[in-house]
C-alpha cells in the first residue's frame, strides 16, 4: 500500500510542474502588463500637464486665434510634446466664445514593453480647455447700461454711468477722476486741494461691448445720452459749485489682440462718427439726448471697449467742481436702437452686451422704494469656492444697510473691512487717526449676516478734525472710504434664467437712494483658468 501510494505521488509531480509554469506564464504576463499600464499612466498625466499649459499660455491671446495657436504650440513643445511622428498637438476655438481655447495632445504610439503581446498599438489622448477672463462683467446683461429712468416697468435700471471732474474731489464717489482727496474747507470747495487722490487715474473707466459672434456680419453702433456736463437741465448731473464746468471725453477701441497687458491698443475704425469725442459743459446738442458716437461697419466677435474720462487742462484745472451723468447703448444693423438682453426671458444671441469691466463709477437714483435693487455682476458657476471681492467706494448715501443678493435671489452673509488708519493731516502734516466708521465703538471689520446686510446708516466721525472744522463735506458713516466686501461663492446659488448675475440691494430709511459711488468686483486669483 506505502508503495502505491508513493508512486502515484511520484506520477502527480509532473502535473504540478506544467501547472506551475503555465500559471508563472500568466502571472508574468500580468506583471508586464501592469508595468506598462503604469507606464501609460504616467504618461497620460505628462500629456494632461502639457495640454494644460499649453492652453493657459495660449488662451491669454485670444480672439486672435493664430496668434493663441502659435503661443500653444510653443508651449507644448517646451514641455516635450510637438507635432510629428506618434505626436499631435492641435489648438481649436470653441464655439461661441472668443475667449476660451482647447488644446488637444494624442500620443498614439505610447511606449510599450510586454503588452505588444496582446496589443498593436497604444493611443494616449488629453484635453484642455482654458478660459481668460477680461475682468468681471458689471452694471448690466443688455444692450445699454446706466440708463437711469429712461427705460420703464421692470427694464428700468435707475443707475446712471457717472465720472467726477478733477477739481471735485474723491469724497464725493469718484475713486479714479477726481484729482485731489479733500478740497473742503470753511464750507468753500478748493481747487487745487490739500491733498492728492493717490488713486487718481487721468485715463477713468472702461465700459466693454461684447459682439457675440451671431451678430457677426451686421455693422455695429455705439451711442451715449448725455455725453456732456449739463448741470442745470439734467437730473443725473450733480453741480457742487457754482458755475463749474467739466469736459468729457469717449474713445472707442477697437478689439484688443492682448488683452493681458491691461489696455486697449489701437482704436476702432468708425465709418460714421468719430472714436475720439470731447463734449465741453452744456454742449446743447448733447443735453438729455441720445448721440451715436461711432458705427463700425464691419465689425468682428469680441470686445470693443468705450473709455469714459474728464478733462484735466485748462478751466477743468480750476472749475471742475462736479459729477457728469450719462448712459452708453449699442446695436447692431442699420436700424434704429431696441432693447435686447443676453440672459432670461427674451434672450438674444445677437445682442451686443454693455458693461463695465472690473469697476463701475455710477449714481444710484431712486425713489419710493423701500429696496433698491441694481445689477451688480455676472459670476460664472466655475468661481464656485473661489472668493469674491466686492469693494463699495463712498456707499451708502440714503440707505440704512446694503446686501448681496445671489442669482437665486438669496441674500448672502459676508465679512467686511473698512478703511481705518493713522495718515498725515493734509493741513498739519502731523500724524491722525482716521476714526473707525460710526465712531470708535463700531470698529473696522465685522461680518454681515443674510438679514441684516452692511449698516451703511447714521453719520460717522469725519476724517480731518471734527464736525464743527470738517474739512469734508460729508459726515455719512463710509464718506471717502473703501468698505470691502468677501465671501465664499456658494455652489447652490446659480439660475441660468438670471444668466448669474449677483445684484447689490439698498435697504432704504427714506425710500429715496441718491449714492454717488464707485463699485468693483473681482475675483481672488488669476484671470487665467480652467474650465474642462
Amino acid at each position: 500500500m506505502l508503495r502505491r501510494v508513493v508512486r502515484r505521488r511520484d506520477d502527480e509531480g509532473g502535473y504540478i510542474i506544467a501547472l506551475s509554469g503555465l500559471l508563472m506564464t500568466v502571472f508574468l504576463i500580468f506583471a508586464a502588463l501592469s508595468v506598462d499600464v503604469g507606464g501609460w499612466y504616467s504618461r497620460a498625466d505628462q500629456i494632461q500637464r502639457a495640454a494644460d499649459a499649453a492652453a493657459l499660455a495660449g488662451v491669454v491671446w485670444m480672439p486672435d486665434f493664430q496668434k493663441a495657436s502659435q503661443v500653444a504650440n510653443d508651449t507644448a513643445t517646451k514641455n516635450g510634446f510637438t507635432t510629428g511622428g506618434n505626436i499631435t498637438v492641435t489648438p481649436s476655438q470653441i464655439s461661441g466664445n472668443s475667449h476660451e481655447m482647447k488644446v488637444t495632445i494624442t500620443d498614439s504610439a505610447a511606449q510599450q514593453f510586454f503588452s505588444k503581446i496582446v496589443l498593436n498599438r497604444q493611443s494616449i489622448t488629453r484635453s484642455s480647455i482654458a478660459k481668460y477672463d477680461l475682468g468681471i462683467p458689471m452694471g448690466s446683461p443688455k444692450n445699454v447700461i446706466g440708463s437711469g429712468n429712461l427705460l420703464s416697468g421692470s427694464n428700468a435700471e435707475n443707475l446712471w454711468l457717472a465720472v467726477s471732474g478733477y477739481c471735485s474731489g474723491r469724497e464725493n464717489g469718484d475713486i479714479r477722476l477726481a484729482r485731489d482727496d479733500e478740497t473742503y474747507s470753511s464750507g468753500n470747495f478748493q481747487c487745487p486741494g490739500y491733498s492728492k487722490n493717490d488713486s487718481y487715474d487721468a485715463n477713468g473707466y472702461y465700459y466693454a461691448v461684447d459682439v457675440p459672434a451671431a451678430a457677426v456680419g451686421s455693422p455695429l453702433n455705439i451711442g451715449v445720452y448725455d455725453a456732456g456736463y449739463h448741470p442745470s437741465g439734467s437730473a443725473s448731473d450733480n453741480q457742487l459749485r457754482s458755475g463749474s464746468s467739466i469736459s468729457t471725453t469717449y474713445t472707442i477701441w477697437d478689439i484688443d489682440p492682448t488683452p493681458l497687458d491691461g489696455h486697449p491698443d489701437s482704436l476702432a475704425t468708425c465709418s460714421t462718427g468719430s472714436n475720439n469725442t470731447t463734449f465741453a459743459s452744456n454742449d446743447s446738442a448733447s443735453a438729455n439726448a441720445w448721440l451715436n458716437l461711432c458705427k463700425i461697419n464691419v465689425p468682428q466677435a469680441g470686445r470693443y471697449y468705450v473709455q469714459v474720462k474728464t478733462g484735466n487742462t485748462g478751466a477743468d484745472l480750476t472749475s471742475s467742481f462736479g459729477s457728469n451723468g450719462f448712459s452708453l447703448r449699442a446695436w447692431m444693423g442699420s436700424g434704429s436702437w431696441s432693447l435686447c438682453t443676453t440672459v432670461g426671458t427674451g434672450a438674444s444671441a445677437s445682442c451686443p452686451q454693455v458693461h463695465g469691466v472690473s469697476d463701475i463709477s455710477v449714481y444710484a437714483n431712486q425713489s419710493g422704494v423701500s429696496t433698491a435693487n441694481f445689477y451688480l455682476a455676472q459670476i460664472d458657476p466655475v468661481y464656485a469656492n473661489k472668493i469674491m471681492q466686492v469693494t463699495l467706494f463712498d456707499p451708502g448715501e440714503g440707505a440704512s444697510s446694503i446686501k448681496l443678493i445671489a442669482p437665486d435671489g438669496t441674500s448672502m452673509p459676508f465679512t467686511w473691512t473698512a478703511e481705518c488708519s493713522t495718515v498725515d493731516d493734509p493741513y498739519s502734516g502731523t500724524p491722525v487717526t482716521i476714526n473707525p466708521p460710526g465712531g470708535s465703538s463700531s470698529g473696522c471689520s465685522g461680518s454681515a449676516t443674510s438679514t441684516s446686510g452692511l449698516d451703511v446708516s447714521g453719520t460717522g466721525l469725519v476724517a480731518w478734525g471734527t464736525s464743527s472744522n470738517p474739512k469734508v463735506s460729508s459726515t455719512s458713516k463710509y464718506s471717502d472710504r473703501i468698505v470691502t466686501l468677501q465671501l465664499s461663492v456658494p455652489t447652490t446659488v446659480w439660475n441660468s434664467s438670471t444668466g448669474n448675475w449677483w445684484k447689490i440691494q439698498y435697504q432704504t430709511g427714506s425710500s429715496t437712494v441718491t449714492d454717488r459711488t464707485t463699485w468693483g468686483v473681482s475675483i481672488l486669483g488669476a484671470p487665467v483658468h480652467l474650465i474642462s
